[in-house]
């Protein structure tokens, strides 16, 4: 299964992107769905995750990503 581009935190999150908080609970809900979730079945969840390098290489502090 293949979800679209941000759709585990809802498309488009416009202003949402500005809290911290609301990306960090995403990447913990994901987690816990990808354990709830039974092997036999892949998922494919787009999502947003922090660029870590962003402040080192002048580069945007986010990505939209794929998860399995």
């Amino acid at each position: 299964m293949i979800t679209p581009e941000l759709s585990f935190i809802s498309y488009p999150p416009r202003d949402l992107l500005i809290y911290r908080s609301l990306i960090e609970a995403a990447a913990v809900e994901l987690e816990k769905l990808a354990q709830d979730l039974p092997s036999e079945i892949a998922v494919l969840v787009g999502t947003v995750i922090f660029n870590s390098q962003a402040a080192k290489n002048g580069e945007k502090s986010l990505f939209t990503a794929f998860f399995i």
